[in-house]
This record gives structure tokens, sequence and C-alpha cells, in this order.
């Protein structure tokens, strides 16, 4: 592992933005890097892109077979493989650094050596590059139990770019967490770094997140996976937190808060994801066995109903 050396990885499917996402990694102001890009497999002309950029920073595997249909978080631990890096950043290929991304949060990171994980404020851009929104801001360090607070309680919009961590301690715990689409997995993966010894962040928006409609979040096909790796990850989260003793007073009531509203916050992510999805999904899902197994009331159904009545009608 070379010292202060930043590994991004890269896996990459879409073409679309490819080559904007490799500039914005290679033109960083802190040289220090190497990027791993992995052709996954891809129908796109992602081969001849690459072989635009002569940088001996890059480095190019090639799938053999589309990994990222398959186990998307099993592409991603192969990138952590791979890494030479003290610190380690899952990139997209639809996403765009500002080129202080990498110095940024290196200074973080030697402000904090305790910690193991960092991240930045987001700005969220459309198709055409435009400025949709941007993240709410967070304390420069804050706890694990925080975190994860302001995150179950959706006071945050997160995203698997922003995050820098340490790639020991990430390959400590095998790598990234394992849910179906990888739903939840960035999430599961940040929570156990953060639990541990805190979160550090800067409040400089320094990364574009392109919500394009071309990528997982926001495609509406795939409804039972999301809903199925959601209640995984509470599951797996309330395993997590039965463990964690809270360090002060603050953390206690945060930990009491999430158990308090366990139910309600889990209704909540469903609901986003109904309202989300295609009708016809949902009306499966209706007379589906899983609507009991993943703990869907008929009311969330009711209520997708609801909001698709009121979008149509517009009353």
């Amino acid at each position: 592992m070379i010292k202060d050396l930043v590994t991004f990885a890269l896996p990459a499917y879409k073409a679309k933005y490819l080559a904007a996402a490799i500039n914005s990694i290679l033109n960083q102001d802190y040289e220090n890097i190497e990027l791993i890009i992995i052709n996954d497999a891809s129908p796109e002309n992602v081969d001849f892109i690459v072989s635009q950029f002569s940088d001996s920073r890059i480095k190019y595997y090639t799938n053999p077979q589309n990994a990222g249909a398959v186990n998307l978080v099993r592409n991603w631990n192969k990138c952590l493989s791979l890494a030479q890096g003290e610190y380690f950043v899952m990139a997209s290929d639809d996403d765009i650094y500002d080129c202080k991304f990498a110095s940024t949060l290196i200074d973080l990171a030697h402000e904090a050596p305790e910690m193991d994980i960092f991240h930045c404020r987001v700005k969220i851009i459309d198709g055409n590059d435009c400025l949709v929104k941007m993240t709410p801001a967070c304390p420069e360090f804050e706890s694990g139990m925080e975190f994860i607070w302001h995150r179950l309680f959706q006071y945050r919009e997160q995203f698997a770019p922003e995050f820098m961590c340490r790639t020991e301690s990430l390959r400590q715990m095998q790598g990234f967490v394992s849910f179906p689409l990888a739903w939840f997995s960035d999430d599961a993966t940040w929570d156990l770094l953060a639990l541990k010894k805190g979160i550090g962040y800067s409040s400089k928006p320094l990364l574009n997140w392109r919500s394009s409609g071309i990528n997982i979040t926001t495609d509406r096909r795939y409804m039972l996976e999301k809903i199925d790796a959601t209640y995984q990850y509470f599951m797996w989260l309330k395993r997590q937190l039965s463990s964690f003793s809270p360090a002060d007073e603050i953390q206690e009531c945060q930990k009491a808060d999430v158990e308090k509203n366990w139910k309600a916050l889990y209704s909540h992510y469903i609901k986003s994801i109904l309202v989300n999805s295609r009708s016809q999904d949902v009306w499966k899902l209706l007379f589906s066995r899983k609507r009991k197994k993943y703990d869907i009331s008929i009311y969330l159904v009711i209520v997708y109903w609801a909001y698709r009545i009121k979008k149509q009608t517009g009353y």
C-alpha cells in the first residue's frame, strides 16, 4: 500500500459521460492518485474512450462477463482488491469531481488521523450538467450514530462517490456490505466505518452527482429488488445497533429515537420506492406473498395509488 496515494475505482458500463468522469479524476490538483477502470463487459464504446487517455496513473481491466448485472458489490470489491492507495474512492461513470476533491479530503484525513471515512457536499446535476439542487450541509466531524440518525430520518442525501475511506479499514471488514443491486450497500459500509471512529466532512461541494435517469437510483424497473435490499438493510442495521454502545447522552438519545421509530422509518423508505416504481409492478405486489414477507401494509399500497391518481389528475 502506497502512503497518501488515493485510489479512484471506476466500474465502467455507460459510455455517455465516461470521458468527462475520467477527466475530472485525472485533473485533480492532488496528483498522487491512481485510477482503476474496470470495463464491466459493456456493449458501448468504453474501450475506445479509455484508449484516448495517455496517463500512467490509469490501470485498465475488463470483465469477461457483466458482473454488475449479477452482483454489483462483487465488482466493487474487485476494485478494492486492486487498489494500491492508502485511501479509496468508489467513483461512477457519469459523475464529475471538482479538481480539489482529493486534496480537500486528504487534508481532512490528516487532520483526523483516528477516523477512517470522509465525505463532501454534493451538487446534484441533470443530464445536461445543469444544477438541480445541493445536498444539505453536515458538521465537519460527527459520530457514527449522528451520521446514521440524520440519514435514516432523511435529513440528508448522500451518494457513494462523495466518500473517501482508508483502504485497509475497508479491507478489514471484508469490503462493501452486499445487498441486491448494491442498494444500501454503500450506506451500510459507511455506517460501519463511521460507527467505529466517527466521520469527517467538507462543506465544499466537490462532487457533481448526475441524476440522468440512466442509473439504478433513478431507474423505475427494479422495485422488488430495491424492496428486498431495503428490508435486508434495516434488518442488518438493527443487528448493528443492538450491539452498539453510545458514548454519550446524545448518541443514546439518537439510538433510542431510531429504535422507537423503526417501523415508521422503514415504511417511509418503502413508500419512496413504491411511488417511484411502475404501476404494473405495484399492482402485482398487492397480491404477492412478498408483500407480507417485507411487511408492506395495504395502507402503503393505497398511499401509492392515491399518489398516482393525484399525479395524473392534478388534484
